[in-house]
């Protein structure tokens, strides 16, 4: 059942764990109510005493925690989080475990109770947070950083290691983002990665040609050969996978383009690039040759160069198809064969036979009653084509579907030509009587209804033994035509590599201003960068330091490059750079200035350094007007470098963030799962969130929401007709059992195992990430099911959990965690639908906290949004407002947090109004103060 205290965090308790929360340091109010205070010692206290302590004193202890200890609501409000589980678990009856059960009475006048002491806490005066860590950047910051700084993305924090998630969730911790004797030396190492990049663009940049021809084959075998439209390479194509490749050597680190001219053999295809056996590129490959090119960033040396052939998921579906289709085609000529006798062999004077029966079949437009006034030569003209029309229909007629299939294929598709000559004449005739070509074509049909049978029945016998399905209209000139579409190989020309280059994306007069001529003044070319780099005025000597490194290199014989590339350099490793600066006088608590916030805000929202807006703000002391404030996030939220805050923000709250790189789905279970699925599986929920954030819409649409966004790979996926191509496209759901994030793909694969459906890490991933409750750790004896539990060993997971249960230890957790799982299991392990779980219907009863049952994803979808909505609210502004300051929420907070929720409340629960209102909170816009 939903619970009345869903402003405040929720701990979720098992019979053998519960969570113990720090004590309270804020100031509180209401110390002094009597009443509170005797209803606890006349009321609450002996219904402890009758139904709690016995399990949770200081000698029982059980799950390390005393409720005996508590003897006063002041001791209550100190720990109010630990009595918000507390209400929880009487709420859902997950307490007490065993008789004797406290009356309905009795358990809402406990849960009454404590909300009223809980209320009593005036959040209005916040205690002191203490001192925050000052943020370095993380690994992404810094690429972004160093990309909008240079003006150019040579990714040099790739060159870094990875950062750990705090104890916020989020990477961007910055009680977690301490500095290693390793990464110190990378920090040394990428900035003079990423400068050396930059100067090596003064140079002229290579040419390197490669002739396919000259290159090298895994097949000792093969010999190139004449390109269609010319050219002379190699074909990928083969029994095996056959590898084109050579050696490349690029002379320094830097961008380069690569570009291939290459042609579709027999039909479309594609290959794959592979440098030092990283994949690097995919081309599509036409049947029509083509140059290709693309924009690759290599380290300066010798790589190795590999071309295979690579197949679109779209092409891979075609070739399956049409595999499936010419089996299905042969077996029904071979059965046709068989139950009417041989193959009927073509007569000899088939053209005599044809042109005697084209005449005699052909529909005719007729000249008479309404169409009396037709030109004779129009309506001679398009019995002509019907007649040049019905030849082709003639000859299908003469092979039988019991012929030779290749000669029924060679002489469909003849047809689609004389169909379009006819349509072509017909739409003149209609022009020229003054109707629509529905209306000649209505006369046409009327005049000619046993011939249009007969013609129809003809052609869909012949295209269905050659595999090509019938389209309505074919024989008035209105169907496509259906040739099908073959599948081809590559071929390779030739390869040519440039570089370095200034890719595009890059900012060409920022990076030509950071290696002026020598004859320019170094000091401003020296401010400019360092006011940039640091995010903020320069302070006293800040400029006269750098300025004499730069100096004392020229005078030791460094050329102007050198030194300025050392100079800017140390500016690189400085902390200035490295962190940002929150640094204030004293240790007292005090509001940022707005440079300090530009840079906070401009982190949280874009995940790098703040841009010429926020700074000129900045500069003119404007950001912190609160309107200023709200309108920089608004603009900021719709420019496309949101982007970096949508991704990263709910790829690591919802989970899905290493889908397709720590979490890949096994090959051979789901072989359509590849990078490009992974990809489209992840952008859905950020564009879903990104809709809400810029159209204003409830974050509850995160829960139940009918729209989604969909590309040709997730459209696959989900069988959703109709949507082609790698851009996304809005999507409503007419299917009810999708909808929210746990119809998402995303989210159903990332709580999965890589081999099968998981209900225990799909409840868990309900209860943690939706709810915000935290789950105790298993016990170290628990066990776990094997990988190929399930429809491997013959058994549903149902079947595979329920034995596991029969273990005391995992049963007090596993049945709250495993019912909220079974209502996804009609979701597989890559997160389409399915019916059946090893051969049975699958059954996805289930119930959520509080014992409230379901069937189903839409009703555990429908029961959430309905009872457990304000849970999911405060989850959400939780989770965001963790993200936004970089750190883990303290008890300190709660009044924040009660604030929030109560603007969001007002904002009819928009995900904009969140976002405005952590940004123009206190907290956000302070500096703690304290140790």
């Amino acid at each position: 059942m939903a619970c009345e205290f869903g402003y405040l965090s929720t701990l979720m308790a098992f019979p053998h764990s519960i969570w113990l929360v720090a004590p309270l340091t804020v100031a509180t109010a209401g110390f002094a109510d009597e009443a509170l205070q005797a209803r606890f010692h006349d009321r609450i206290v002996p219904l402890l005493e009758r139904y709690c302590v016995d399990c949770h004193d200081a000698e029982t202890l059980k799950g390390d925690l005393d409720l005996s200890r508590f003897d006063s609501v002041a001791g209550v409000q100190e720990e109010f989080a630990l009595w918000q589980t507390v209400a929880q678990q009487l709420v859902e009856e997950e307490m007490p475990p065993k008789d004797p059960q406290p009356t309905a009475e009795e358990r809402a006048d406990m849960v009454a109770w404590t909300h009223e002491v809980i209320e009593a806490i005036d959040w209005t005066i916040r205690g002191e947070v203490g001192r925050l860590t000052l943020p370095r950047l993380t690994k992404q910051e810094y690429n972004r950083t160093l990309r909008d700084l240079l003006g150019i993305d040579f990714k040099p924090g790739d060159l870094l290691l990875d950062d750990g998630q705090g104890l916020s969730g989020f990477t961007n911790d910055r009680d977690a983002l301490f500095i290693s004797p390793t990464l110190a030396e990378q920090l040394f190492a990428a900035p003079e990665y990423a400068l050396g990049a930059v100067l090596a663009l003064r140079e002229p940049p290579m040419t390197q040609r490669f002739e396919a021809e000259d290159m090298l084959m895994t097949e000792r075998g093969s010999q190139p050969l004449e390109l269609p439209g010319g050219g002379v390479g190699h074909s990928l194509a083969g029994a095996g996978q056959r590898t084109l490749f050579d050696e490349m050597s690029v002379p320094a680190d830097g961008w380069y383009r690569i570009t291939v001219r290459a042609v579709g053999i027999g039909g479309d295809s594609g290959m794959r690039l592979r440098i030092d056996n990283e994949v690097r590129a995919d081309f599509a490959v036409a049947a029509e040759p083509m140059e290709q090119s693309v924009e690759l960033l290599l380290r300066g040396g010798t790589h190795q160069m590999v071309w295979n052939i690579e197949l679109s998921p779209e092409l891979r579906r075609v070739e399956e198809e049409r595999k499936e289709v010419k089996r299905v085609a042969a077996a029904k000529s071979r059965a046709n064969q068989k139950s009417k006798g041989k193959a009927v062999p073509f007569p000899e004077n088939a053209a005599d036979l044809v042109a005697a029966a084209s005449s005699k079949n052909s529909p005719k437009f007729p000249t008479a009653g309404e169409t009396a006034t037709a030109e004779p030569r129009r309506v001679l003209a398009l019995n002509r084509a019907l007649e040049g029309m019905q030849r082709r229909l003639e000859y299908l007629r003469l092979v039988t579907p019991q012929g030779d299939p290749d000669l029924l294929r060679t002489y469909y598709n003849l047809l689609p030509e004389r169909t379009a000559d006819m349509a072509k004449f017909k739409e003149e005739l209609a022009t020229s009587l003054g109707l629509s070509v529905a209306e000649i074509d209505r006369i046409l049909v009327e005049a000619n209804r046993e011939k249009f049978t007969d013609n129809e029945t003809i052609l869909r016998e012949s295209m269905e033994v050659i595999g090509v399905r019938y389209q309505a209209g074919f024989l008035l000139g209105r169907g496509a035509a259906q040739t099908p579409r073959e599948v081809g190989a590559p071929g390779v020309d030739w390869i040519v590599v440039e570089g370095p280059i200034v890719p595009a994306g890059a900012d060409p007069s920022r990076v030509a201003a950071l290696f002026p001529k020598e004859a320019e003044p170094i000091k401003v070319t020296l401010a400019d960068f360092l006011t940039r780099s640091f995010r903020r005025p320069l302070r006293e000597g800040e400029l006269d330091r750098h300025r004499a490194l730069y100096d004392r290199e020229r005078g030791e014989g460094e050329s102007h490059e050198a030194a300025l590339k050392l100079t800017y350099t140390a500016a690189l490793v400085s902390p200035s750079f490295l962190y940002r600066d929150e640094v204030g006088e004293g240790g007292a608590a005090f509001v940022l200035n707005d440079h300090q916030l530009a840079s906070r805000l401009s982190y949280f929202l874009w995940m790098t350094m703040p841009d010429d807006s926020l700074r000129s703000l900045a500069d003119a002391g404007q950001l912190r007007d609160e309107t200023v404030l709200r309108e920089q996030v608004r603009r900021m939220l719709a420019d496309p470098r949101a982007r970096a805050f949508t991704e990263s923000f709910l790829g690591q709250w919802l989970g899905f963030a290493g889908l397709g790189t720590e979490h890949v789905p096994d090959a051979k279970r789901f072989p359509g799962f590849h990078p490009g699925l992974a990809a489209a599986m992840k952008m859905e929920p950020v564009l879903v969130f990104e809709r809400l954030l810029r159209e204003g819409r409830s974050l509850t649409e995160l829960l139940d929401g009918r729209e989604t966004f969909a590309n040709a790979e997730l459209a696959a996926l989900y069988g959703l007709p109709g949507i082609t191509g790698a851009d996304f496209q809005p999507v409503q759901w007419e299917d009810a059992n999708r909808g929210g994030l746990l119809g998402m793909a995303a989210v159903l694969t990332a709580s999965s195992t890589p081999n099968r459906t998981s209900p225990v890490l799909r409840g868990k991933w309900v209860l943690e990430n939706l709810l915000g409750r935290h789950l105790a750790e298993p016990p170290a004896d628990a066990g776990q099911l094997s990988d190929k539990a399930g429809e491997e060993r013959g058994k549903t997971l149902r079947e595979e959990l329920a034995a596991h249960r029969r273990n005391e230890s995992c049963a007090g957790c596993h049945d709250k965690i495993d019912p909220i799982g079974f209502g996804l299991e009609n979701f597989d392990a890559v997160g389409r639908f399915r019916e059946l779980e090893a051969g049975r219907p699958v059954d996805a009863a289930g119930a959520l906290p509080g014992g409230v049952s379901f069937t189903g994803p839409e009703e555990m979808r429908r029961i959430l949004s309905e009872r457990h909505r304000e849970e999911f609210l405060e989850q959400v502004t939780r989770k965001l407002a963790a993200y936004a300051l970089g750190r883990a929420l303290r008890v300190q907070d709660e009044g924040a947090v009660r604030g929030w929720l109560e603007e969001l409340k007002v904002a009819d629960d928009r995900a904009d109004a969140l976002v405005e209102a952590i940004v123009v909170s206190e907290a956000f816009r302070q500096q703690g103060g304290g140790g």
